[in-house]
């Protein structure tokens, strides 16, 4: 999906706002600011931040459960997962 905002001041809560309004349930990023993440967490959506590798490695990951629930409508990676990156 192609962020229409990426040039704009505060991009990224645009960003997010878009990813609400199309109705995902859940965003796997590297990284994600704090005030995206304010906007999905607000929203319900789950976020998995720090997540590295291919789109179909973090998918895999995420669907075999390699994805630890951290803080609220966040996903961290699990110990076991992080040691994988090496």
């Amino acid at each position: 999906m192609p962020n229409d905002a990426i040039a704009a001041p505060g991009a990224g809560t645009q960003a997010a706002q878009t990813i609400v309004n199309r109705g995902v349930d859940v965003l796997i990023s590297g990284n994600i600011g704090p005030n995206a993440f304010q906007v999905l967490s607000t929203a319900g959506a789950k976020i998995a931040a720090g997540a590295y590798g291919t789109v179909k490695e973090v998918v895999e990951m995420y669907k075999s459960g390699r994805f630890a629930e951290g803080s609220v409508g966040s996903f961290c990676p699990t110990e076991s997962s992080k040691s994988r990156r090496a």
